[in-house]
């Protein structure tokens, strides 16, 4: 996981994402989110980043943190490019009270058309 990279969907202004930095570098993928019912440009801006910045998703992971609409369309983008994804979700009831990121992989059911 040494080279993994951390991809934030968008760069929030409401949360400190310095924790997820145990699991790589921070990479922003949008640096503002477009309107959200913008749905086709956050897309395109996210799937096109993603790969101009040569995101792997079997190293780097997605942080899912930012605004819920395009964090939300960013990771449905990316899971429909990719087939499946490495993420970090929050756990704000981490064992210290403090909250820490959990990594978790998400692949689409045998069988399934991703």
């Amino acid at each position: 996981m040494s080279n993994a990279r951390v991809f934030l969907p968008v760069r929030a202004n409401n949360h400190d994402p310095a924790p997820a930095t145990k699991f790589g570098p921070l990479v922003v993928l949008l640096e503002r989110a477009p309107h959200f019912l913008n749905c086709a440009d956050v897309v395109g801006q996210a799937v096109s980043a993603a790969e101009r910045l040569g995101y792997d998703p079997d190293v780097d992971l997605l942080a899912l943190t930012g605004p819920q609409t395009c964090v939300n369309l960013v990771a449905m983008a990316l899971f429909a490019r990719f087939g499946h994804l490495r993420i970090l979700v929050w756990d704000a009831r981490a064992a210290d009270g403090r909250g820490e990121y959990r990594d978790r992989l998400v692949r689409a059911p045998s069988g399934a058309a991703a």
